[in-house]
């Protein structure tokens, strides 16, 4: 079962490897949300792990603050969508 987890990604070329990739996917979410089964690799990076509610919470505030600061230039444009996490 998949865990969610915050942590910024480190820019380090080995900070998701292909080796971590193939025990389990590492994904990534706006906000330093990353989703994943792979408990070494979280370990590893020293990310904090927290609840699927506060990781969705975390990222619709972010979404809710780039709509606060995104300006429209034409009425086409649309503003960031919400995201659902799995």
């Amino acid at each position: 079962m998949s865990k969610y987890y915050i942590i910024a990604d480190s820019g380090e070329k080995d900070f998701v490897t292909h080796e971590d990739n193939a025990i389990a996917y590492v994904e990534n979410f706006p906000a330093d949300i990353w989703v994943t089964e792979n408990t070494e690799w979280a370990q590893r990076v020293g990310a904090t792990e927290t609840t699927k509610e506060a990781a969705q919470t975390r990222l619709n505030d972010y979404i809710d603050y780039l709509r606060s600061v995104y300006v429209k230039s034409t009425p086409e444009d649309i503003y960031p969508e919400y995201i659902e996490l799995p």
